[in-house]
Protein backbone atom coordinates (compact mmCIF):
# COMPACT_ATOMS: atom_id res chain seq x y z
CA UNK A 1 0.00 0.00 0.00
CA UNK A 2 2.52 2.17 0.89
CA UNK A 3 4.60 1.59 -2.12
CA UNK A 4 1.60 2.29 -4.16
CA UNK A 5 0.67 5.31 -2.62
CA UNK A 6 3.86 6.37 -3.16
CA UNK A 7 3.86 6.08 -6.73
CA UNK A 8 0.71 7.29 -6.96
CA UNK A 9 1.55 10.59 -5.92
CA UNK A 10 5.07 10.50 -7.77
CA UNK A 11 2.87 10.05 -11.34
CA UNK A 12 0.54 13.62 -10.23
CA UNK A 13 4.19 15.54 -9.23
CA UNK A 14 5.55 14.45 -12.50
CA UNK A 15 2.46 14.99 -14.69
CA UNK A 16 2.23 18.94 -12.47
CA UNK A 17 5.79 19.47 -14.03
CA UNK A 18 5.51 18.23 -17.03
CA UNK A 19 2.11 20.63 -17.53
CA UNK A 20 4.69 23.77 -16.18
CA UNK A 21 7.45 22.92 -18.51
CA UNK A 22 5.65 21.96 -21.76
CA UNK A 23 2.74 24.89 -21.15
CA UNK A 24 3.95 27.01 -19.41
CA UNK A 25 2.91 28.39 -15.89
CA UNK A 26 -1.29 27.77 -15.73
CA UNK A 27 -3.18 30.73 -15.52
CA UNK A 28 -5.37 32.35 -13.40
CA UNK A 29 -3.51 32.62 -10.68
CA UNK A 30 -5.89 30.71 -8.12
CA UNK A 31 -5.59 27.44 -10.31
CA UNK A 32 -1.93 27.60 -9.84
CA UNK A 33 -1.76 28.19 -6.10
CA UNK A 34 -4.03 25.35 -6.08
CA UNK A 35 -1.62 22.86 -7.74
CA UNK A 36 1.02 24.35 -5.45
CA UNK A 37 -1.10 23.27 -3.03
CA UNK A 38 -1.84 20.29 -3.88
CA UNK A 39 1.77 19.28 -4.73
CA UNK A 40 2.49 19.73 -1.43
CA UNK A 41 -0.14 17.98 0.04
CA UNK A 42 0.95 14.72 -2.36
CA UNK A 43 4.90 15.24 -0.92
CA UNK A 44 3.33 15.48 2.50
CA UNK A 45 1.19 11.49 2.10
CA UNK A 46 4.54 10.67 0.07
CA UNK A 47 6.52 11.20 3.46
CA UNK A 48 4.95 8.66 5.27
CA UNK A 49 7.58 8.47 7.74
CA UNK A 50 7.44 10.49 10.31
CA UNK A 51 10.96 12.17 12.08
CA UNK A 52 11.33 10.58 15.77
CA UNK A 53 14.21 9.04 17.57
CA UNK A 54 12.53 5.60 16.97
CA UNK A 55 11.72 4.51 13.66
CA UNK A 56 8.07 2.18 13.43
CA UNK A 57 8.62 -0.89 14.39
CA UNK A 58 8.06 -3.60 11.59
CA UNK A 59 5.64 -5.89 10.99
CA UNK A 60 8.12 -8.83 10.45
CA UNK A 61 11.41 -10.16 10.63
CA UNK A 62 12.51 -9.59 7.17
CA UNK A 63 16.13 -7.94 6.94
CA UNK A 64 18.45 -7.89 3.98
CA UNK A 65 22.48 -7.63 4.77
CA UNK A 66 23.40 -5.63 1.42
CA UNK A 67 26.67 -5.13 2.21
CA UNK A 68 29.24 -5.99 5.28
CA UNK A 69 33.06 -5.03 6.08
CA UNK A 70 34.61 -6.84 8.81
CA UNK A 71 36.98 -4.39 10.89
CA UNK A 72 39.19 -6.67 13.68
CA UNK A 73 36.08 -7.71 15.59
CA UNK A 74 33.61 -5.23 14.39
CA UNK A 75 31.04 -5.21 11.19
CA UNK A 76 30.39 -2.33 9.46
CA UNK A 77 26.94 -3.29 7.76
CA UNK A 78 24.28 -2.05 5.74
CA UNK A 79 21.32 -3.67 6.69
CA UNK A 80 17.95 -2.99 4.59
CA UNK A 81 14.88 -3.59 7.03
CA UNK A 82 11.10 -1.64 7.23
CA UNK A 83 11.79 0.94 4.72
CA UNK A 84 15.08 2.01 5.93
CA UNK A 85 18.73 1.43 4.68
CA UNK A 86 20.83 1.30 8.22
CA UNK A 87 24.30 1.99 8.65
CA UNK A 88 25.15 -0.32 11.61
CA UNK A 89 28.31 -0.65 13.89
CA UNK A 90 27.99 -3.49 15.35
CA UNK A 91 24.82 -2.57 17.72
CA UNK A 92 24.92 0.77 16.98
CA UNK A 93 22.87 3.03 14.14
CA UNK A 94 25.41 5.33 12.96
CA UNK A 95 22.89 6.14 10.00
CA UNK A 96 20.28 5.74 8.69
CA UNK A 97 17.87 6.79 5.23
CA UNK A 98 14.46 5.74 3.93
CA UNK A 99 15.07 3.18 0.95
CA UNK A 100 12.43 5.19 -1.46
CA UNK A 101 14.64 7.30 -3.39
CA UNK A 102 11.99 10.52 -3.32
CA UNK A 103 12.38 10.37 0.73
CA UNK A 104 16.12 10.83 0.89
CA UNK A 105 16.29 14.24 1.15
CA UNK A 106 14.35 13.47 4.58
CA UNK A 107 16.42 12.51 7.81
CA UNK A 108 15.60 9.91 9.77
CA UNK A 109 16.84 11.25 12.57
CA UNK A 110 15.47 15.06 13.62
CA UNK A 111 19.02 15.62 15.81
CA UNK A 112 20.00 15.49 11.84
CA UNK A 113 17.64 17.94 11.08
CA UNK A 114 18.25 20.01 13.24
CA UNK A 115 22.53 19.86 12.90
CA UNK A 116 21.15 20.38 9.11
CA UNK A 117 19.99 23.96 9.85
CA UNK A 118 22.97 25.00 10.14
CA UNK A 119 23.14 26.01 6.26
CA UNK A 120 20.24 28.40 7.41
CA UNK A 121 22.41 30.36 9.52
CA UNK A 122 21.26 34.39 9.04
CA UNK A 123 25.43 34.23 8.79
CA UNK A 124 25.01 31.33 6.32
CA UNK A 125 28.32 29.38 6.28
CA UNK A 126 30.91 29.38 3.70
CA UNK A 127 33.00 26.49 4.61
CA UNK A 128 32.57 23.87 6.98
CA UNK A 129 34.35 20.56 8.62
CA UNK A 130 32.26 18.00 10.38
CA UNK A 131 34.11 15.42 12.52
CA UNK A 132 31.95 11.94 12.45
CA UNK A 133 30.66 11.11 9.41
CA UNK A 134 27.85 8.32 10.02
CA UNK A 135 26.01 8.14 6.63
CA UNK A 136 26.89 11.87 5.46
CA UNK A 137 23.02 12.75 6.39
CA UNK A 138 24.83 16.60 7.53
CA UNK A 139 27.93 16.92 5.25
CA UNK A 140 25.86 15.88 1.85
CA UNK A 141 23.00 18.46 2.63
CA UNK A 142 25.63 21.25 3.51
CA UNK A 143 27.50 20.46 0.43
CA UNK A 144 24.14 20.70 -1.73
CA UNK A 145 23.54 24.23 -0.32
CA UNK A 146 26.70 25.17 -1.73
CA UNK A 147 29.02 25.04 1.69
CA UNK A 148 32.17 23.43 0.94
CA UNK A 149 32.57 20.60 3.80
CA UNK A 150 35.64 18.68 4.97
CA UNK A 151 34.92 15.56 7.09
CA UNK A 152 37.18 13.65 9.78
CA UNK A 153 35.60 10.24 10.23
CA UNK A 154 38.39 7.59 11.85
CA UNK A 155 36.76 4.55 10.36
CA UNK A 156 37.20 3.53 6.33
CA UNK A 157 35.24 1.34 6.11
CA UNK A 158 32.61 3.70 7.65
CA UNK A 159 33.47 6.30 4.78
CA UNK A 160 33.18 3.22 2.38
CA UNK A 161 29.62 2.21 3.14
CA UNK A 162 28.64 5.73 3.00
CA UNK A 163 29.73 6.65 -0.48
CA UNK A 164 29.26 3.00 -2.26
CA UNK A 165 25.21 3.27 -0.51
CA UNK A 166 24.21 6.44 0.58
CA UNK A 167 25.53 8.88 -2.12
CA UNK A 168 28.73 10.18 -0.12
CA UNK A 169 31.21 11.61 -2.11
CA UNK A 170 34.68 11.20 -1.25
CA UNK A 171 37.21 12.88 -2.07
CA UNK A 172 40.64 12.60 -0.48
CA UNK A 173 43.29 14.14 -2.79
CA UNK A 174 45.55 16.38 -1.05
CA UNK A 175 44.81 19.21 -3.10
CA UNK A 176 41.92 21.37 -2.54
CA UNK A 177 40.85 22.95 -5.58
CA UNK A 178 40.73 19.37 -6.66
CA UNK A 179 37.79 18.56 -4.09
CA UNK A 180 35.76 21.59 -4.70
CA UNK A 181 32.76 20.22 -2.16
CA UNK A 182 35.36 18.71 0.35
CA UNK A 183 38.11 16.81 1.47
CA UNK A 184 37.39 13.43 3.75
CA UNK A 185 40.18 13.24 5.87
CA UNK A 186 40.47 9.04 7.72
CA UNK A 187 41.64 10.08 10.87
CA UNK A 188 41.38 10.22 14.35
CA UNK A 189 39.09 13.48 15.51
CA UNK A 190 41.40 14.05 18.39
CA UNK A 191 44.75 13.86 16.81
CA UNK A 192 42.88 16.42 13.79
CA UNK A 193 42.11 18.70 16.68
CA UNK A 194 45.28 18.66 18.02
CA UNK A 195 47.07 19.29 14.50
CA UNK A 196 47.23 22.87 13.05
CA UNK A 197 45.76 23.54 9.67
CA UNK A 198 48.76 23.87 7.93
CA UNK A 199 49.96 20.48 9.26
CA UNK A 200 47.06 18.90 7.08
CA UNK A 201 47.17 21.12 4.18
CA UNK A 202 43.92 22.88 5.06
CA UNK A 203 44.22 25.88 3.92
CA UNK A 204 43.53 29.18 5.41
CA UNK A 205 44.13 33.21 4.31
CA UNK A 206 43.85 35.41 7.31
CA UNK A 207 41.83 33.99 10.05
CA UNK A 208 40.95 30.47 11.25
CA UNK A 209 39.57 28.01 8.16
CA UNK A 210 35.83 27.10 8.76
CA UNK A 211 33.14 29.21 9.83
CA UNK A 212 30.85 26.54 10.85
CA UNK A 213 32.59 23.23 12.63
CA UNK A 214 30.16 20.36 13.91
CA UNK A 215 31.28 17.35 16.03
CA UNK A 216 29.31 14.41 16.25
CA UNK A 217 31.01 11.29 17.28
CA UNK A 218 28.12 9.26 18.77
CA UNK A 219 29.01 5.49 17.76
CA UNK A 220 26.48 4.03 20.78
CA UNK A 221 28.73 5.94 23.36
CA UNK A 222 29.62 9.54 23.87
CA UNK A 223 33.06 10.02 23.95
CA UNK A 224 33.20 12.76 26.15
CA UNK A 225 36.86 13.36 25.39
CA UNK A 226 35.84 15.59 22.59
CA UNK A 227 33.36 17.91 25.14
CA UNK A 228 36.16 18.84 27.51
CA UNK A 229 37.34 22.57 27.54
CA UNK A 230 40.58 21.80 26.14
CA UNK A 231 39.34 20.47 22.97
CA UNK A 232 36.48 23.39 22.62
CA UNK A 233 39.59 25.96 22.96
CA UNK A 234 41.15 24.21 20.05
CA UNK A 235 38.48 24.80 17.88
CA UNK A 236 37.72 27.86 18.79
CA UNK A 237 41.38 29.26 18.74
CA UNK A 238 42.71 26.69 15.56
CA UNK A 239 39.87 25.95 13.58
CA UNK A 240 37.37 28.66 13.72
CA UNK A 241 36.58 31.31 12.50
CA UNK A 242 35.62 34.71 14.68
CA UNK A 243 32.34 34.57 14.43
CA UNK A 244 32.16 30.81 13.51
CA UNK A 245 29.53 28.14 14.66
CA UNK A 246 30.46 25.28 16.75
CA UNK A 247 27.66 22.58 16.62
CA UNK A 248 27.49 19.66 18.70
CA UNK A 249 25.60 16.54 19.02
CA UNK A 250 25.08 14.47 22.26
CA UNK A 251 22.94 11.60 22.94
CA UNK A 252 21.42 11.86 26.28
CA UNK A 253 18.54 12.43 29.00
CA UNK A 254 17.13 15.99 29.41
CA UNK A 255 15.31 15.48 32.43
CA UNK A 256 15.75 14.34 35.91
CA UNK A 257 19.79 14.02 37.64
CA UNK A 258 20.59 11.96 34.32
CA UNK A 259 20.72 15.80 32.38
CA UNK A 260 23.68 16.63 34.49
CA UNK A 261 25.84 15.87 31.64
CA UNK A 262 24.07 17.58 28.79
CA UNK A 263 24.20 20.39 30.94
CA UNK A 264 27.92 20.02 32.16
CA UNK A 265 28.51 20.34 28.21
CA UNK A 266 26.23 23.53 28.23
CA UNK A 267 28.01 24.71 30.97
CA UNK A 268 31.63 24.19 29.49
CA UNK A 269 30.46 25.48 26.04
CA UNK A 270 29.83 28.67 27.95
CA UNK A 271 33.31 29.06 29.39
CA UNK A 272 34.35 29.29 25.88
CA UNK A 273 31.93 30.95 23.99
CA UNK A 274 29.65 33.84 24.54
CA UNK A 275 26.58 32.45 22.71
CA UNK A 276 25.34 29.07 23.53
CA UNK A 277 21.62 27.13 22.38
CA UNK A 278 21.19 24.20 23.55
CA UNK A 279 17.58 22.23 21.55
CA UNK A 280 15.82 18.56 21.76
CA UNK A 281 14.52 16.94 18.72
CA UNK A 282 11.48 16.80 19.44
CA UNK A 283 8.42 19.21 20.18
CA UNK A 284 7.23 17.03 23.25
CA UNK A 285 9.24 18.68 26.56
CA UNK A 286 8.75 16.21 28.67
CA UNK A 287 10.53 13.85 26.78
CA UNK A 288 11.82 11.02 29.47
CA UNK A 289 13.92 8.61 27.52
CA UNK A 290 17.75 9.54 25.83
CA UNK A 291 17.48 11.74 22.70
CA UNK A 292 19.75 13.52 20.65
CA UNK A 293 21.24 16.73 21.64
CA UNK A 294 22.39 19.57 19.78
CA UNK A 295 24.09 22.56 21.21
CA UNK A 296 25.20 25.64 18.90
CA UNK A 297 28.21 28.19 20.32
CA UNK A 298 29.42 30.68 18.80
CA UNK A 299 31.66 34.10 19.83
CA UNK A 300 28.65 36.22 17.63
CA UNK A 301 25.05 36.26 18.50
CA UNK A 302 23.63 33.94 15.80
CA UNK A 303 19.83 33.18 14.73
CA UNK A 304 18.45 31.08 11.80
CA UNK A 305 17.09 32.19 8.79
CA UNK A 306 14.63 29.10 8.01
CA UNK A 307 12.47 28.14 4.85
CA UNK A 308 8.92 29.14 5.48
CA UNK A 309 7.07 29.16 2.34
CA UNK A 310 5.86 25.92 0.60
CA UNK A 311 5.32 22.71 2.55
CA UNK A 312 7.26 24.59 5.34
CA UNK A 313 4.31 26.82 5.71
CA UNK A 314 2.22 24.79 7.81
CA UNK A 315 3.61 21.44 8.12
CA UNK A 316 1.77 18.10 10.13
CA UNK A 317 3.84 17.17 12.97
CA UNK A 318 6.33 14.79 13.38
CA UNK A 319 7.48 15.34 9.94
CA UNK A 320 11.12 16.46 9.01
CA UNK A 321 9.53 19.90 7.53
CA UNK A 322 7.88 20.70 11.27
CA UNK A 323 11.25 20.16 12.65
CA UNK A 324 13.28 22.66 10.17
CA UNK A 325 9.85 25.19 11.30
CA UNK A 326 9.84 24.47 14.88
CA UNK A 327 13.09 23.43 16.53
CA UNK A 328 14.04 27.10 17.63
CA UNK A 329 11.27 26.76 19.83
CA UNK A 330 12.66 23.33 21.13
CA UNK A 331 15.38 25.22 23.11
CA UNK A 332 16.31 23.82 26.13
CA UNK A 333 18.61 24.61 29.50
CA UNK A 334 17.74 27.81 29.30
CA UNK A 335 18.06 28.36 32.78
CA UNK A 336 21.32 27.65 32.45
CA UNK A 337 21.59 31.24 30.86
CA UNK A 338 22.18 33.41 33.52
CA UNK A 339 25.67 35.25 33.59
CA UNK A 340 28.03 34.16 36.91
CA UNK A 341 31.50 34.76 36.54
CA UNK A 342 33.25 31.69 38.06
CA UNK A 343 36.89 30.71 38.38
CA UNK A 344 38.44 28.47 35.80
CA UNK A 345 41.12 26.79 36.66
CA UNK A 346 43.03 26.73 33.34
CA UNK A 347 46.28 27.81 32.84
CA UNK A 348 45.27 29.26 29.63
CA UNK A 349 45.34 33.01 28.54
CA UNK A 350 42.16 34.24 27.60
CA UNK A 351 41.47 37.64 25.60
CA UNK A 352 37.97 38.08 27.59
CA UNK A 353 36.34 36.94 30.66
CA UNK A 354 34.41 33.45 30.24
CA UNK A 355 31.04 33.56 32.02
CA UNK A 356 29.00 30.53 33.42
CA UNK A 357 26.35 29.64 35.41
CA UNK A 358 27.16 28.77 38.79
CA UNK A 359 23.17 27.88 39.96
CA UNK A 360 23.64 25.25 43.04
CA UNK A 361 19.90 23.38 42.02
CA UNK A 362 21.86 22.22 38.94
CA UNK A 363 22.80 19.40 40.17
CA UNK A 364 26.30 18.54 39.36
CA UNK A 365 26.60 20.63 36.27
CA UNK A 366 29.70 21.33 36.03
CA UNK A 367 33.06 22.52 33.20
CA UNK A 368 34.57 19.47 31.95
CA UNK A 369 38.24 19.16 31.73
CA UNK A 370 40.91 17.11 30.66
CA UNK A 371 41.88 16.83 34.45
CA UNK A 372 38.27 16.16 35.16
CA UNK A 373 37.36 13.75 32.99
CA UNK A 374 33.52 13.76 31.99
CA UNK A 375 33.43 9.69 31.37
CA UNK A 376 34.39 9.17 34.75
CA UNK A 377 32.46 11.74 36.23
CA UNK A 378 28.97 10.54 34.81
CA UNK A 379 29.99 7.07 34.54
CA UNK A 380 26.24 5.74 35.49
CA UNK A 381 25.09 7.83 33.60
CA UNK A 382 27.43 6.87 30.28
CA UNK A 383 26.74 3.43 31.11
CA UNK A 384 22.86 3.66 31.62
CA UNK A 385 22.89 5.79 28.17
CA UNK A 386 24.69 3.06 26.50
CA UNK A 387 22.84 -0.03 27.40
CA UNK A 388 19.44 1.86 27.00
CA UNK A 389 20.64 3.07 23.15
CA UNK A 390 21.80 -0.46 22.67
CA UNK A 391 18.62 -2.43 23.68
CA UNK A 392 16.54 0.10 21.64
CA UNK A 393 18.51 -1.17 18.53
CA UNK A 394 18.56 -4.83 19.35
CA UNK A 395 14.96 -4.34 19.58
CA UNK A 396 14.78 -3.18 16.12
CA UNK A 397 16.02 -5.99 14.06
CA UNK A 398 15.29 -9.68 14.59
CA UNK A 399 17.62 -11.78 16.63
CA UNK A 400 18.84 -13.99 13.31
CA UNK A 401 20.54 -10.32 12.57
CA UNK A 402 22.85 -10.51 15.90
CA UNK A 403 23.14 -13.96 15.04
CA UNK A 404 24.52 -13.66 11.83
CA UNK A 405 27.08 -10.90 13.18
CA UNK A 406 28.50 -13.34 15.58
CA UNK A 407 28.87 -15.80 12.82
CA UNK A 408 30.71 -13.28 11.12
CA UNK A 409 33.10 -12.32 13.78
CA UNK A 410 33.47 -15.99 14.72
CA UNK A 411 34.37 -17.32 11.10
CA UNK A 412 36.93 -14.70 10.39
Amino acid sequence: MKKLRSKSCLFFILLFWYTVFHFGPPTPPPFWNMLLVLVSLLLWTVAAQPAGTRLEPATDDAYEVVSRINVDESVVAVVRRNGVLHLLYDETIIGAEFDDPYLRKQTAFPGFTIMQCAAYLERKPTRALQIGLGIGTVPSFLREMDIPTDVVEISDAVVTQAADYFQYEWCSIGEEDECPKGRTFVMDGLKFLASKPEDLDVETEEENPYDLFIVDVYTGWNPFAFFVREEMLRIRENWLTTDGVLVMNFVGYMQDPRAAAPKSIYRTLQSVFKHVKCFREMEEPDEPDAANIVFYASDKPFDFNLPSTGVYKNPPAHTFFSVVKNFPDWEIFTELKSDVEVAIHQEIDDEEVRFVSTDKTQTSARILTEADHGQEDFREIHAETQAHMRQRVLDQFPPALWEEFKQIKTTK
